[in-house]
């Protein structure tokens, strides 16, 4: 049989995972067609590791799916000798031991709360911490079981189901092959998958194929749909096990208009005599009484069974005319066994039957109707107490909102605080502003027309702010850095003058020497013993750094922190303070170090400069917006106080 002879079966197993059944299929005879009718999105394994919890260490681990294996297995970290693998499946089973797990407990069912017969879980579990690793939205029935059981469960999921992103052209033309009934079957291996291929290919389309599954949500929900196409629940999701399940030959639905007209209709009956009718008269009415309280007993059951209906039908049976009727047949009876003359012991047992029924359902209904008393009173005390919990919710609501209020308030004034602060402190109107912005964002999410005074007056900061021309602080205290820098390197005055008595030699020293003579020499001697011992000073000459300069380095260092000092009064807009250290920085210079060295001259030319420079910014004052904030926060608190009773 060729390809284009074979029948033709639908996979719509996700990308990626069809190849198994693929196979299982063509081997059984089967022509193949694709669409995916499930996409698996992997949930991250950082994500997953930070809802799962390796302590205590799991007992059990249920993998539902071979995806769960796949996208939640590496990620867990599982200790598996410690922790037993337990697999829905045999293709889980088999991911799982590619995983290099030895021990593995099988699914001996084909559902997922099969695994409840399992023997290691019968009995107390209150000691047993099982995992569950498997796709959103699984069915909750295995875990809610094993929890009563008095196990600790905990449900991983793993991988996300969404609906698959599949080609227009292909959707179309799986759909119309499903026009053309070209399909033997669909098969269809979760209920998620049901639910994608009707949203892509049609409710309509679904409902008239025939679809294989191993899932009996699927089954349950197409038998409640009343579909018209077969369902065929196989035996297991084992690829093996569904190209078994689907028919070999297509089911065919004939409509209810295109019904093949019966055939010659039966012959009609004999005519009965009028004794015979007489007779048939009396078990009529007999079994016209048996459906009568029978069909009062049965609309009992059902008020039994669905309380919520309860008040309705109980008004349609426990009436008079119910009561009446069945009263009646009775009556009814007994004349026509007069009539007749057929008053056999076998009649008054049935009467009496009869009438025993009767008499029960009579004290039914009365229990019945006490029961609709008692509901007909909850159902009426229910305004009252709906009254209260509405009530209850409209304080918590209440007091929520009063919460977000007060939260808001106090993040817009705590970062008015901060752009104070930053104005203030820090010189910085960038970050100011931006505080001020951010207060600006609480107030308005406020909705309170009481603050819009203060989005005024945000509004004029923010906008006095953006106008400020700042100074180029930060350029300025990087020069002061560099010039401290290279203090060390500067050249000093009697540095230089000793290197050019170096270079002139000593020999004009010794010839003065020799000139001078011995008194001479004797004189200076002495005139340089009296200087040691005195020091003349005039008065009205300004005052010299205290540090010899002979002593180099005190004295590098003590430029070095001059320089510190005006980068320090820079940044706290001290302007003297400032100027006072440039203007000692330059006496320093000119005094002690070699003016004729190019260094030192760029050294002053750039002090000069920075003093020359007016660096000092006037800030717009922006601390009305907070205290307006306070006094308007402080003002609604006290009238809240006031209203409370």
């Amino acid at each position: 049989m060729s390809d284009n002879d074979a029948p033709r079966v639908l996979n719509t197993r996700p990308l990626g995972q069809t190849e198994t059944l693929d196979t299982a299929l063509t081997n059984a005879g089967f022509a193949l067609d694709h669409l995916p009718g499930l996409a698996i999105e992997p949930i991250g394994a950082d994500k997953i590791r930070e809802r799962f919890a390796p302590e205590p260490v799991p007992d059990f681990a249920v993998f539902v799916s071979r995806n769960a294996v796949e996208h939640g297995f590496a990620a867990l970290g599982l200790d598996t000798p410690a922790t037993r693998c337990v697999a829905i499946g045999a293709a889980t089973a088999e991911a799982l031991a590619a995983h290099g797990v030895d021990e593995i407990m099988v699914n001996p069912g084909v559902r997922s709360e099969d695994l409840l017969t399992l023997e290691a879980w019968q009995g107390d579990l209150a000691s047993k911490r099982i995992v569950i690793v498997r796709g959103d939205d699984g069915r909750e029935v295995l875990r809610d079981t094993l929890t009563e059981r008095g196990a600790n469960v905990d449900v991983i999921d793993v991988y996300r189901r969404a609906l698959p992103e599949s080609d227009a052209a292909e959707v179309a033309r799986v759909s119309a092959a499903l026009d053309n009934d070209q399909y033997q079957a669909v098969t269809v291996m979760s209920l998620a998958t049901m639910t994608n291929l009707e949203t892509m290919l049609g409710t309509d389309r679904m409902a008239r194929v025939s679809v294989v599954t191993p899932s009996h949500g699927v089954v349950e929900q197409r038998e409640q749909s009343g579909v018209a196409g077969a369902t065929v629940l196989a035996d297991s999701a084992d690829p093996t096990a569904i190209a078994a399940a689907i028919p070999t030959t297509p089911p065919t639905s004939v409509d209810a208009d295109e019904a093949p007209a019966m055939a010659t209709p039966p012959p009609p009956p004999p005519p009965e005599t009028p004794a015979r009718n007489e007779r048939r008269g009396g078990g009529l009415a007999l079994i016209i009484s048996v459906a009568a309280l029978a069909t009062s007993a049965v609309a009992l059951y059902q008020a039994m069974r669905s309380p919520s209906d309860a008040q309705p039908v109980a008004a349609t049976v426990a009436t008079p005319a119910t009561d009446t009727a069945s009263s009646e047949a009775l009556e009814a009876l007994r004349r026509d066994l007069t009539a007749t003359g057929e008053s056999s012991a076998t009649n008054r047992t049935a009467i009496d039957a009869l009438e025993t029924a009767q008499a029960a359902l009579q004290r039914q209904l009365a229990e019945f109707d006490r029961q609709i008393g008692q509901r007909q009173d909850l159902l009426e005390s229910l305004p009252g107490r709906v009254e209260n919990v509405e009530q209850s919710v409209a304080g918590i609501q209440g007091i929520a909102a009063g919460t977000r209020t007060e939260w808001l308030l106090a993040e817009a004034e705590y970062y008015l605080q901060l752009a104070n602060a930053q104005l203030q402190l820090a010189r910085n109107p960038t970050l100011a502003a931006y505080g001020l912005e951010l207060a600006d964002q609480r107030v308005r999410e406020l909705s309170d027309p009481a603050y819009t005074p203060v989005r005024r007056a945000l509004a004029d900061e923010m906008r006095a702010l953006a106008s400020v021309e700042q100074d180029d602080l930060e350029g300025v205290a990087l020069q002061l850095a560099s010039l401290a820098d290279v203090v060390a390197t500067l050249p000093l005055r009697d540095d230089v003058a000793e290197q050019r008595a170096q270079l002139s030699g000593d020999d004009t020293a010794t010839a003065e020497d020799t000139a001078e003579g011995s008194f001479g020499r004797l004189w200076r001697a002495a005139g340089e013993q009296l200087g040691k011992g005195f020091r003349v000073r005039k008065l009205d000459e300004s005052l010299t750094p205290l540090l010899s300069p002979e002593a180099s380095y005190f004295l590098r260092t003590n430029l070095a922190l001059k320089l510190d000092t005006a980068r320090l009064a820079l940044l706290r807009n001290e302007q003297d303070a400032f100027g006072r250290s440039l203007t000692d920085a330059r006496s320093w210079l000119r005094e002690y170090f070699d003016t004729d060295s190019a260094a030192v001259a760029s050294a002053l030319t750039t002090l000069t400069e920075l003093s020359d420079a007016q660096l000092s910014t006037t800030y717009p004052d922006i601390s009305g917006s907070l205290t307006l904030l306070r006094r308007t926060r402080s003002l609604a608190n006290n009238v809240a106080g006031q209203d409370e009773p």
